[in-house]
């Protein structure tokens, strides 16, 4: 699993980093509703000692180990993000999903935080096709050769891979993430 940082701000601009695995080890964790208490309560105790509210802190992002940043880019007034940033930990912790923890951030990044549904990190999951490496030509050989389709080897030198298999690719969506690409269902 991709280790986590979560990134927050007060409303003059201070901000403070909370590593999520520190959070999850914490003895007093012992499933999401403890994490995410132990979450606010981190970050309440921070505003205070900043003086501001608990209300009065943005969440900014969502850091993986490599710096690669999932904006949260939820203002003060609301805490709802505290969840969704538990939500998407407790998910990637799991160990039950099929789809590489970098996919899910990818898919994330790609519908924008605000439009995800954190209560159905199934659709990913579900829409989830494969990692592509940016080979179109390669990628068409292989659809094809997985499909039992073939050209003869005096036609093939007239094909253009390339161009079938940047075809074959736009009936996805394709998203990246620290420089991976991933496919899913469009």
């Amino acid at each position: 699993m991709a280790s986590l940082t979560l990134y927050v701000e007060c409303p003059d601009g201070e901000k403070t980093e909370i590593d999520l695995d520190d959070v999850w080890l914490h003895s007093d964790v012992i499933d999401e509703d403890s994490m995410h208490g132990l979450l606010v309560h981190y970050i309440a105790l921070w505003a205070l000692s900043n003086g501001n509210r608990l209300n009065d802190i943005s969440g900014l992002t969502v850091d993986d180990e490599d710096g690669n940043e999932l904006n949260i880019g939820h203002n003060a007034g609301s805490t709802d993000w505290i969840r969704e940033v538990t939500q998407l930990y407790m998910w990637l912790i799991d160990g039950k999903h099929y789809c590489p923890d970098e996919a899910i951030l990818a898919y994330i990044d790609n519908a924008g935080w605000k439009w995800f549904d954190f209560d159905d990190f199934q659709l990913p999951e579900d829409e989830y096709c494969q990692e592509f490496d940016g080979d179109y030509e390669e990628y068409a050989k292989e659809t094809m050769s997985s499909q039992g389709e073939s050209l003869a080897e005096h036609l093939e030198r007239h094909f253009d891979y390339e161009e079938y298999g940047q075809y074959l690719i736009d009936d996805y969506s394709l998203v990246e993430w620290n420089g991976s690409l991933f496919l899913f269902d469009a």
